[in-house]
């Protein structure tokens, strides 16, 4: 029996956008989370949805059903997403969004804002020891980063190799930026600029 033309449409339609997805993941590996990439993208989906809807119907709210049957969304989370006070402003924007794009970025975020890990005078991110239960780079992960199964070591790795790290002597590590930039970012993304 043959394949009903609609779901042929559809086959087409769902293998381009994974083509588009999978080549836009493979130049995000690293430098966004699939947690912050989905709430990034349902964000946009709502926003575009809702002026979809607004074009076809001028001068006119929003129903909520409409935009649920658009985004296949339960309209209690698009009212919760609709009502919170950063909804249709740029998330590149929005420092809660930023510091959290990734778990190194939410290590540099904490190490760098927190008491325990700063000099009181200076306000400077301390050296810290790898291993134990206070000050330590095993704290800052433990505290910081929220997704379950990151261990400090490969923390440690991802941070070695984006440079933002240092090992010193002892077993003790030293941030060495502030910034959170992978280390090929500007080779894939290249000069790009926000306006």
């Amino acid at each position: 029996m043959a394949e009903p033309k609609s779901l042929s449409d559809v086959a087409i339609l769902t293998k381009s956008i994974e083509f588009l997805v999978r080549t836009l993941i493979k130049i995000l590996i690293g430098k966004i989370s699939l947690v912050r990439l989905q709430e990034l993208i349902e964000r946009i989906f709502i926003e575009e949805s809702e002026n979809h809807i607004r074009k076809a119907r001028p001068g006119r709210d929003v129903p909520l059903t409409k935009l649920a049957l658009l985004t296949g969304l339960d309209t209690r989370k698009l009212a919760r997403i609709r009502n919170s006070e950063s909804f249709r402003l740029p998330l590149h924007g929005t420092r809660s969004f930023l510091k959290e794009v990734t778990p190194e970025s939410c290590i540099i975020d904490f190490w760098t804002t927190s008491p325990g890990f700063t000099d009181p005078k200076t306000n400077e991110p301390l050296i810290v020891d790898t291993w134990g239960a206070k000050e330590t780079f095993e704290t800052l992960v433990r505290e910081s980063v929220r997704a379950r199964g990151v261990t400090v070591q490969s923390i440690i790795e991802s941070m070695l190799a984006n440079n933002l790290i240092r090992i010193l002597e002892g077993d003790r590590i030293e941030l060495k930026s502030r910034d959170f930039r992978p280390k090929d970012l500007r080779t894939k993304i290249g000069k790009f600029k926000l306006d």
